[in-house]
């Protein structure tokens, strides 16, 4: 094989029977090398963790966070807010990978950060009691479990806003929660001025 004195060994082949040989032999002649090998399916990563690799990337399961990044864009979601959420799915799935003792823990960890990542919008107009209010004010987060990751003024989106920021007249806050959340939140800005 030749590589007793590599420092890392990267296996992307599509024949798991050779990619399973391949980590073993791998191990056993440079037990220092590290060792990433793409496989396409999650069931597989046990076993190839178990025959010696560092570091198990599953297609599958890379398919399944490119599907949800995509459909996060779709909904016009700033890209800082998805690549958090990208590196919360990933962190919390590939250590789920790593140790099948805590996966039931682990996958509703991780099925809980995925029903967070509902988004909508509420358009603030001339009835609403919260124009002129600061999100500190208005506290979504505690009254209804959303969080405001964005307020859109005059098709400029502002990302992040702090608790001081002033919700005027024509804003349009972008909120993310679970449905039960997102649905509190319409009812609580939804309220109009009496009169």
């Amino acid at each position: 094989m030749g590589g007793e004195g590599a420092k890392m060994l990267v296996v992307a082949i599509s024949d798991p029977i050779s990619t399973r040989r391949i980590v073993k032999t791998a191990r056993e002649l440079n037990p220092a090398v590290s060792i990433l090998v793409r496989t396409r399916y999650i069931r597989e990563v046990e076993d190839l963790y178990r025959l010696g690799a560092n570091q198990v990337i599953p297609e599958e399961f890379e398919t399944s966070v490119e599907i949800f990044a995509r459909v996060l864009r779709d909904y016009r979601i700033p890209g800082n807010i998805i690549q958090n959420q990208i590196d919360l799915v990933r962190q919390e799935g590939y250590a789920m990978f790593r140790s099948p003792s805590i996966k039931g823990e682990r996958l509703a960890k991780l099925t809980s950060i995925l029903e967070k990542t509902v988004m909508d919008t509420f358009f603030i107009d001339s009835n609403s009691t919260e124009a002129g209010k600061t999100l500190k004010e208005i506290d979504l987060r505690k009254r209804s479990g959303t969080t405001v990751i964005a307020v859109v003024r005059k098709g400029e989106a502002m990302t992040n806003p702090h608790a001081d920021f002033l919700v005027e007249e024509g804003d349009i806050l972008v909120l993310l929660g679970s449905h039960a959340e997102l649905n509190k939140a319409n009812e609580i800005l939804s309220e109009k001025m009496p009169g």
